[in-house]
Protein backbone atom coordinates (compact mmCIF):
# COMPACT_ATOMS: atom_id res chain seq x y z
CA UNK A 1 0.00 0.00 0.00
CA UNK A 2 1.64 3.53 -1.06
CA UNK A 3 2.28 5.87 1.79
CA UNK A 4 0.56 8.42 -0.34
CA UNK A 5 -3.02 9.30 -1.26
CA UNK A 6 -2.82 11.38 -4.13
CA UNK A 7 -6.41 13.65 -5.15
CA UNK A 8 -7.02 13.17 -8.78
CA UNK A 9 -9.54 14.10 -11.12
CA UNK A 10 -12.27 11.07 -11.82
CA UNK A 11 -12.79 13.05 -15.13
CA UNK A 12 -9.12 13.91 -16.46
CA UNK A 13 -6.51 12.57 -13.70
CA UNK A 14 -5.60 16.37 -13.19
CA UNK A 15 -4.92 17.36 -9.99
CA UNK A 16 -7.36 18.16 -7.67
CA UNK A 17 -7.69 21.45 -5.53
CA UNK A 18 -10.48 22.80 -2.61
CA UNK A 19 -11.73 26.08 -3.40
CA UNK A 20 -12.68 28.28 -0.39
CA UNK A 21 -15.26 30.13 -2.44
CA UNK A 22 -17.30 27.65 -3.61
CA UNK A 23 -16.30 25.01 -1.15
CA UNK A 24 -15.72 22.86 -3.67
CA UNK A 25 -13.23 20.49 -4.97
CA UNK A 26 -12.63 21.42 -8.36
CA UNK A 27 -9.88 20.38 -11.16
CA UNK A 28 -8.14 23.75 -13.16
CA UNK A 29 -7.12 21.27 -15.90
CA UNK A 30 -11.10 20.45 -17.12
CA UNK A 31 -13.10 22.40 -14.71
CA UNK A 32 -14.92 19.70 -12.92
CA UNK A 33 -16.69 20.33 -10.16
CA UNK A 34 -17.05 18.07 -6.78
CA UNK A 35 -18.49 18.29 -3.34
CA UNK A 36 -18.09 15.62 -0.52
CA UNK A 37 -20.68 13.56 -1.29
CA UNK A 38 -18.82 12.96 -4.60
CA UNK A 39 -16.18 11.07 -2.68
CA UNK A 40 -17.94 9.50 0.27
CA UNK A 41 -15.58 6.89 0.27
CA UNK A 42 -12.47 8.54 -0.06
CA UNK A 43 -11.20 8.28 3.52
CA UNK A 44 -12.40 4.59 4.59
CA UNK A 45 -8.83 3.82 4.61
CA UNK A 46 -7.90 6.26 6.64
CA UNK A 47 -9.77 4.77 10.12
CA UNK A 48 -7.43 2.03 10.43
CA UNK A 49 -3.63 3.31 11.72
CA UNK A 50 -1.40 3.06 8.54
CA UNK A 51 2.13 2.38 9.14
CA UNK A 52 4.85 4.17 7.53
CA UNK A 53 7.25 1.97 5.17
CA UNK A 54 10.60 1.77 6.10
CA UNK A 55 12.73 4.23 4.23
CA UNK A 56 14.28 3.98 0.79
CA UNK A 57 17.85 2.67 0.82
CA UNK A 58 18.50 5.27 -1.96
CA UNK A 59 17.01 8.57 0.30
CA UNK A 60 19.31 7.27 3.25
CA UNK A 61 22.35 7.35 1.00
CA UNK A 62 21.77 10.68 -0.27
CA UNK A 63 20.45 12.28 3.32
CA UNK A 64 22.46 12.36 6.43
CA UNK A 65 20.91 10.96 9.84
CA UNK A 66 21.08 14.69 10.63
CA UNK A 67 19.53 15.91 7.44
CA UNK A 68 16.65 13.54 7.74
CA UNK A 69 16.42 14.15 11.88
CA UNK A 70 12.98 16.40 11.73
CA UNK A 71 11.95 15.53 7.94
CA UNK A 72 10.21 12.71 6.29
CA UNK A 73 11.09 12.20 2.01
CA UNK A 74 8.73 10.50 0.51
CA UNK A 75 8.71 9.26 -3.77
CA UNK A 76 5.50 11.41 -5.92
CA UNK A 77 3.32 8.76 -7.23
CA UNK A 78 2.95 10.88 -10.24
CA UNK A 79 6.13 12.22 -11.24
CA UNK A 80 8.64 9.97 -9.23
CA UNK A 81 10.42 13.42 -7.88
CA UNK A 82 11.46 13.72 -3.77
CA UNK A 83 8.66 15.41 -1.18
CA UNK A 84 10.44 16.31 1.63
CA UNK A 85 8.32 17.55 4.37
CA UNK A 86 8.42 18.06 7.85
CA UNK A 87 8.22 15.14 10.45
CA UNK A 88 4.02 16.32 11.39
CA UNK A 89 3.02 17.37 7.49
CA UNK A 90 -0.11 15.64 6.99
CA UNK A 91 -0.97 17.01 3.39
CA UNK A 92 1.44 18.82 1.14
CA UNK A 93 2.30 18.99 -2.82
CA UNK A 94 4.97 17.73 -4.84
CA UNK A 95 7.57 20.53 -5.37
CA UNK A 96 7.77 18.98 -9.07
CA UNK A 97 4.72 18.63 -10.58
CA UNK A 98 2.33 20.34 -7.87
CA UNK A 99 0.80 16.71 -7.07
CA UNK A 100 -1.25 17.51 -3.93
CA UNK A 101 -0.91 14.44 -1.73
CA UNK A 102 -1.90 13.29 1.71
CA UNK A 103 0.44 11.43 3.64
CA UNK A 104 -1.64 8.30 5.35
CA UNK A 105 0.89 7.19 8.18
CA UNK A 106 0.20 11.07 9.75
CA UNK A 107 -3.32 10.99 9.26
CA UNK A 108 -5.01 7.50 9.43
CA UNK A 109 -6.34 5.49 12.68
CA UNK A 110 -6.00 7.88 16.34
CA UNK A 111 -4.36 10.26 14.31
CA UNK A 112 -7.21 10.71 12.14
CA UNK A 113 -9.06 14.08 12.80
CA UNK A 114 -12.62 13.94 14.18
CA UNK A 115 -14.20 17.55 12.77
CA UNK A 116 -12.12 20.45 10.18
CA UNK A 117 -13.51 23.58 9.64
CA UNK A 118 -12.62 24.09 5.92
CA UNK A 119 -10.61 26.94 4.91
CA UNK A 120 -13.29 29.82 4.01
CA UNK A 121 -10.76 33.07 2.87
CA UNK A 122 -8.66 32.08 -0.01
CA UNK A 123 -5.40 34.51 -0.34
CA UNK A 124 -6.79 37.83 -1.63
CA UNK A 125 -9.49 37.31 1.18
CA UNK A 126 -6.79 36.59 3.73
CA UNK A 127 -4.34 40.14 3.10
CA UNK A 128 -7.23 42.26 2.67
CA UNK A 129 -8.40 41.47 5.94
CA UNK A 130 -4.47 42.10 6.92
CA UNK A 131 -4.59 45.70 5.22
CA UNK A 132 -8.25 45.93 6.84
CA UNK A 133 -6.72 45.18 10.39
CA UNK A 134 -3.75 47.99 9.95
CA UNK A 135 -6.20 50.88 9.00
CA UNK A 136 -7.46 50.35 12.67
CA UNK A 137 -4.41 50.53 14.59
CA UNK A 138 -3.43 54.04 15.19
CA UNK A 139 -0.04 53.42 17.00
CA UNK A 140 1.16 51.39 13.71
CA UNK A 141 3.91 53.85 12.44
CA UNK A 142 2.75 55.34 9.30
CA UNK A 143 5.88 54.47 7.65
CA UNK A 144 5.41 50.88 8.48
CA UNK A 145 1.46 51.01 6.89
CA UNK A 146 2.91 52.49 3.37
CA UNK A 147 5.87 50.25 3.21
CA UNK A 148 5.32 46.80 4.86
CA UNK A 149 5.69 43.45 2.54
CA UNK A 150 3.98 40.31 2.64
CA UNK A 151 7.09 38.43 1.76
CA UNK A 152 5.02 35.02 2.58
CA UNK A 153 1.17 34.16 2.17
CA UNK A 154 0.87 30.19 3.73
CA UNK A 155 -2.40 28.72 4.25
CA UNK A 156 -2.18 25.87 7.23
CA UNK A 157 -4.36 23.51 9.00
CA UNK A 158 -3.09 23.58 12.25
CA UNK A 159 -4.07 21.32 14.99
CA UNK A 160 -6.04 21.48 18.08
CA UNK A 161 -7.90 19.31 20.58
CA UNK A 162 -11.27 20.87 21.55
CA UNK A 163 -12.57 20.40 24.81
CA UNK A 164 -15.79 20.04 26.44
CA UNK A 165 -16.62 19.62 29.86
CA UNK A 166 -19.00 20.76 32.81
CA UNK A 167 -17.71 22.63 36.36
CA UNK A 168 -18.68 23.25 39.85
CA UNK A 169 -17.01 24.82 42.67
CA UNK A 170 -16.86 27.20 45.06
CA UNK A 171 -14.83 30.32 44.92
CA UNK A 172 -14.23 33.15 47.58
CA UNK A 173 -13.66 36.78 46.59
CA UNK A 174 -12.60 39.69 48.64
CA UNK A 175 -14.22 43.32 47.67
CA UNK A 176 -15.31 46.52 49.88
CA UNK A 177 -18.01 49.33 49.59
CA UNK A 178 -16.63 52.85 49.98
CA UNK A 179 -19.15 55.85 51.40
CA UNK A 180 -17.98 59.47 51.49
CA UNK A 181 -18.82 62.48 53.60
CA UNK A 182 -18.06 65.53 54.96
CA UNK A 183 -18.70 68.25 57.19
CA UNK A 184 -17.66 72.08 57.19
CA UNK A 185 -14.55 71.23 58.74
CA UNK A 186 -13.42 67.25 57.49
CA UNK A 187 -13.66 64.83 54.05
CA UNK A 188 -14.66 61.62 55.27
CA UNK A 189 -13.92 58.17 53.43
CA UNK A 190 -15.04 54.74 55.08
CA UNK A 191 -14.36 51.31 53.17
CA UNK A 192 -15.90 48.22 54.44
CA UNK A 193 -14.04 44.93 53.60
CA UNK A 194 -16.30 42.12 52.46
CA UNK A 195 -15.81 38.22 52.17
CA UNK A 196 -17.65 36.66 49.33
CA UNK A 197 -18.75 33.54 49.00
CA UNK A 198 -19.79 31.89 45.64
CA UNK A 199 -20.45 28.77 44.53
CA UNK A 200 -21.88 26.92 41.53
CA UNK A 201 -21.58 25.51 38.34
CA UNK A 202 -21.58 26.10 33.95
CA UNK A 203 -20.35 24.07 31.04
CA UNK A 204 -18.26 24.77 28.54
CA UNK A 205 -18.49 23.39 24.68
CA UNK A 206 -15.51 22.93 22.51
CA UNK A 207 -12.51 25.25 23.74
CA UNK A 208 -10.03 24.99 21.24
CA UNK A 209 -6.36 24.28 22.61
CA UNK A 210 -3.49 24.14 19.33
CA UNK A 211 -1.32 21.05 19.62
CA UNK A 212 1.24 22.17 17.40
CA UNK A 213 4.30 22.95 18.86
CA UNK A 214 5.82 24.84 16.68
CA UNK A 215 2.74 27.83 16.77
CA UNK A 216 2.93 30.37 19.08
CA UNK A 217 0.14 29.66 21.55
CA UNK A 218 -0.70 33.42 22.25
CA UNK A 219 -0.88 34.13 18.23
CA UNK A 220 -2.89 31.10 17.30
CA UNK A 221 -5.29 32.04 21.08
CA UNK A 222 -5.23 35.54 19.65
CA UNK A 223 -7.47 34.89 16.22
CA UNK A 224 -10.34 32.88 18.28
CA UNK A 225 -13.23 32.10 18.51
CA UNK A 226 -13.46 29.97 15.03
CA UNK A 227 -17.64 29.46 14.54
CA UNK A 228 -18.57 26.27 16.04
CA UNK A 229 -21.59 25.90 13.58
CA UNK A 230 -18.61 25.47 10.99
CA UNK A 231 -17.30 22.33 11.99
CA UNK A 232 -18.15 19.22 9.62
CA UNK A 233 -16.51 15.49 10.53
CA UNK A 234 -13.41 15.31 8.74
CA UNK A 235 -13.06 15.04 5.32
CA UNK A 236 -9.09 14.91 3.43
CA UNK A 237 -11.16 16.63 0.84
CA UNK A 238 -10.85 19.77 2.16
CA UNK A 239 -6.80 19.16 2.52
CA UNK A 240 -6.59 19.25 -1.00
CA UNK A 241 -4.09 22.21 -2.19
CA UNK A 242 -3.10 23.25 1.47
CA UNK A 243 -0.47 22.30 3.89
CA UNK A 244 -1.61 20.67 7.05
CA UNK A 245 0.09 19.31 9.87
CA UNK A 246 -0.62 16.82 12.56
CA UNK A 247 -0.80 17.15 16.71
CA UNK A 248 2.41 16.68 18.46
CA UNK A 249 1.63 18.82 21.70
CA UNK A 250 0.88 15.70 24.09
CA UNK A 251 -2.72 15.32 25.71
CA UNK A 252 -1.54 16.12 28.65
CA UNK A 253 -0.21 19.67 28.57
CA UNK A 254 -3.78 20.79 25.89
CA UNK A 255 -5.62 19.51 28.96
CA UNK A 256 -3.97 21.70 31.85
CA UNK A 257 -4.35 24.48 29.28
CA UNK A 258 -8.58 23.89 29.16
CA UNK A 259 -8.71 23.50 32.07
CA UNK A 260 -7.09 26.74 33.04
CA UNK A 261 -9.60 28.42 30.84
CA UNK A 262 -12.40 26.72 32.39
CA UNK A 263 -11.66 27.51 35.70
CA UNK A 264 -10.51 31.58 34.85
CA UNK A 265 -14.09 30.82 33.42
CA UNK A 266 -15.69 30.01 35.88
CA UNK A 267 -14.15 32.18 38.45
CA UNK A 268 -15.47 35.03 35.97
CA UNK A 269 -18.90 33.53 35.84
CA UNK A 270 -19.50 33.37 39.88
CA UNK A 271 -17.68 37.43 39.91
CA UNK A 272 -20.91 38.37 37.91
CA UNK A 273 -22.50 38.27 41.31
CA UNK A 274 -20.47 40.81 43.33
CA UNK A 275 -20.82 43.72 41.20
CA UNK A 276 -22.52 46.08 44.06
CA UNK A 277 -18.78 45.92 45.63
CA UNK A 278 -15.30 47.55 44.08
CA UNK A 279 -12.03 45.75 43.47
CA UNK A 280 -12.92 42.34 43.70
CA UNK A 281 -10.50 39.75 43.12
CA UNK A 282 -10.77 36.09 43.60
CA UNK A 283 -8.67 34.74 46.78
CA UNK A 284 -9.22 31.33 46.86
CA UNK A 285 -11.28 28.75 44.50
CA UNK A 286 -11.82 24.65 44.24
CA UNK A 287 -13.18 23.92 40.80
CA UNK A 288 -14.54 20.13 40.05
CA UNK A 289 -14.57 18.70 36.51
CA UNK A 290 -17.26 16.59 35.24
CA UNK A 291 -18.47 14.84 31.77
CA UNK A 292 -15.37 15.48 30.01
CA UNK A 293 -14.83 14.87 26.44
CA UNK A 294 -12.26 16.03 23.60
CA UNK A 295 -12.11 15.90 19.93
CA UNK A 296 -8.96 16.52 17.42
CA UNK A 297 -9.83 19.14 14.83
CA UNK A 298 -7.95 20.62 11.95
CA UNK A 299 -8.80 24.30 12.06
CA UNK A 300 -7.75 26.54 9.07
CA UNK A 301 -4.99 29.57 9.69
CA UNK A 302 -3.12 31.70 7.11
CA UNK A 303 0.17 32.66 8.12
CA UNK A 304 1.82 35.74 7.19
CA UNK A 305 5.07 37.03 6.97
CA UNK A 306 5.91 40.77 6.60
CA UNK A 307 9.07 42.56 6.01
CA UNK A 308 10.04 45.93 6.68
CA UNK A 309 13.46 46.92 6.06
CA UNK A 310 15.92 44.59 7.96
CA UNK A 311 12.96 43.45 10.72
CA UNK A 312 10.34 40.51 9.92
CA UNK A 313 6.83 40.08 11.91
CA UNK A 314 4.36 37.61 11.81
CA UNK A 315 0.69 37.71 11.95
CA UNK A 316 -2.14 34.83 11.94
CA UNK A 317 -5.15 35.56 9.96
CA UNK A 318 -8.37 33.05 10.88
CA UNK A 319 -9.25 31.45 7.94
CA UNK A 320 -12.69 30.78 9.02
CA UNK A 321 -13.27 34.46 10.32
CA UNK A 322 -11.03 36.51 9.15
CA UNK A 323 -9.56 37.86 12.43
CA UNK A 324 -5.91 38.93 12.37
CA UNK A 325 -3.58 39.30 14.93
CA UNK A 326 0.36 39.73 15.39
CA UNK A 327 2.83 42.16 17.13
CA UNK A 328 3.14 45.16 15.31
CA UNK A 329 5.74 47.58 15.77
CA UNK A 330 4.48 50.62 17.67
CA UNK A 331 4.99 54.27 17.48
CA UNK A 332 6.34 55.97 20.33
CA UNK A 333 5.69 59.39 18.85
CA UNK A 334 2.15 58.49 18.49
CA UNK A 335 1.88 56.96 22.24
CA UNK A 336 3.99 59.90 23.34
CA UNK A 337 1.14 62.54 21.61
CA UNK A 338 -2.05 60.56 22.84
CA UNK A 339 -0.49 60.86 26.35
CA UNK A 340 0.24 64.49 26.21
CA UNK A 341 -2.74 65.43 25.25
CA UNK A 342 -4.49 63.51 27.94
CA UNK A 343 -2.44 64.99 29.97
CA UNK A 344 -2.84 68.45 29.11
CA UNK A 345 -6.84 67.68 28.60
CA UNK A 346 -6.61 66.10 32.45
CA UNK A 347 -4.59 69.37 33.72
CA UNK A 348 -7.41 71.90 32.09
CA UNK A 349 -10.22 70.34 33.42
CA UNK A 350 -8.11 70.34 37.13
CA UNK A 351 -7.59 73.93 36.81
CA UNK A 352 -10.95 74.93 35.94
CA UNK A 353 -12.30 72.66 38.98
CA UNK A 354 -9.96 74.15 41.44
CA UNK A 355 -10.85 77.55 40.12
CA UNK A 356 -14.31 77.11 40.68
CA UNK A 357 -14.60 75.13 44.10
CA UNK A 358 -11.71 77.27 45.50
CA UNK A 359 -13.47 81.05 44.07
CA UNK A 360 -11.18 82.00 42.42
CA UNK A 361 -7.93 81.19 43.77
CA UNK A 362 -5.54 80.73 40.87
CA UNK A 363 -2.51 78.82 43.26
CA UNK A 364 -5.33 75.87 44.82
CA UNK A 365 -6.29 75.84 40.73
CA UNK A 366 -2.75 75.46 39.71
CA UNK A 367 -1.99 73.08 42.10
CA UNK A 368 -5.33 71.29 41.17
CA UNK A 369 -4.63 71.36 37.60
CA UNK A 370 -0.93 70.29 37.84
CA UNK A 371 -1.98 66.98 39.98
CA UNK A 372 -4.54 65.99 37.63
CA UNK A 373 -2.12 66.71 34.28
CA UNK A 374 0.81 64.39 36.32
CA UNK A 375 -2.21 61.55 37.17
CA UNK A 376 -3.35 62.12 33.86
CA UNK A 377 -0.04 61.01 31.99
CA UNK A 378 1.01 58.24 34.06
CA UNK A 379 -2.64 56.67 34.03
CA UNK A 380 -2.85 57.38 30.15
CA UNK A 381 0.67 55.87 29.81
CA UNK A 382 -0.43 52.27 31.93
CA UNK A 383 -3.67 52.29 29.98
CA UNK A 384 -2.62 52.50 26.22
CA UNK A 385 1.13 50.43 27.13
CA UNK A 386 -1.52 47.53 28.74
CA UNK A 387 -3.83 47.63 25.18
CA UNK A 388 -0.68 47.59 23.23
CA UNK A 389 0.73 44.34 25.48
CA UNK A 390 -2.53 42.31 24.99
CA UNK A 391 -2.44 42.47 21.05
CA UNK A 392 -0.79 39.17 21.34
CA UNK A 393 -2.04 37.04 24.72
CA UNK A 394 -2.88 34.57 25.74
CA UNK A 395 -7.00 34.24 26.37
CA UNK A 396 -8.26 34.76 29.37
CA UNK A 397 -11.16 32.70 30.72
CA UNK A 398 -13.74 31.12 27.96
CA UNK A 399 -16.47 33.53 28.01
CA UNK A 400 -17.24 32.65 24.33
CA UNK A 401 -17.41 28.88 24.78
CA UNK A 402 -19.95 29.23 27.49
CA UNK A 403 -22.80 26.73 26.66
CA UNK A 404 -26.23 28.62 26.98
CA UNK A 405 -28.12 28.52 29.63
CA UNK A 406 -25.59 26.64 32.01
CA UNK A 407 -24.34 28.96 34.46
CA UNK A 408 -26.16 28.49 37.93
CA UNK A 409 -25.15 30.43 41.13
CA UNK A 410 -25.58 27.98 44.17
CA UNK A 411 -24.52 29.75 46.97
CA UNK A 412 -24.15 33.49 47.71
CA UNK A 413 -22.63 34.95 51.15
CA UNK A 414 -21.47 38.43 52.26
CA UNK A 415 -19.43 38.50 55.29
CA UNK A 416 -18.61 41.70 56.94
CA UNK A 417 -14.81 41.92 58.03
CA UNK A 418 -13.88 45.32 58.36
CA UNK A 419 -13.78 48.78 58.18
CA UNK A 420 -10.91 51.55 57.48
CA UNK A 421 -12.66 55.54 57.85
CA UNK A 422 -9.78 58.23 57.08
CA UNK A 423 -10.40 62.08 57.01
CA UNK A 424 -8.81 64.78 55.79
CA UNK A 425 -9.26 68.76 56.69
CA UNK A 426 -10.98 70.71 54.35
CA UNK A 427 -9.07 73.70 52.87
CA UNK A 428 -10.55 76.76 53.94
CA UNK A 429 -10.89 80.22 52.62
CA UNK A 430 -8.48 81.91 55.00
CA UNK A 431 -5.76 79.88 53.40
CA UNK A 432 -6.35 81.77 50.25
CA UNK A 433 -3.56 83.46 48.91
Amino acid sequence: MPDLKQFKCPACGGVLEFTSATQEIKCPYCDSSFTRADFADLDKDLDVAYVEKEKDPMIEELYSGEDLKDMSVYTCESCGGEIICGKNTTSTKCPYCDNNVLIKSKISGDLKPKLIIPFKLDKEQSNNSFKEYFKKKFFIPGSFKKTNKIEESSSLYVPYFIYTANTDGDVTFEGKITRRWEDSNYEYKEESFYRLDRSGDIAFDDIPVDASERMPNDLMESIEPFNKSDHEPFFSGYLAGFQAERYDTSKSKTLARAHERMIQGTIAALQTSTTRYEDVHATSHHINFSRESSQYVLYPIWILNVKRKENKYTFAVNGDTGKVAGKYPISAPKVILVCTLIALAAGGLGFGLGYLIMEGDLFYALLMGVILLLIGGVVSAIAITKKLKKRVSLQYGAKNYVRENSYHLTYSKDTFLYKKVSKRSKPKSSDKR
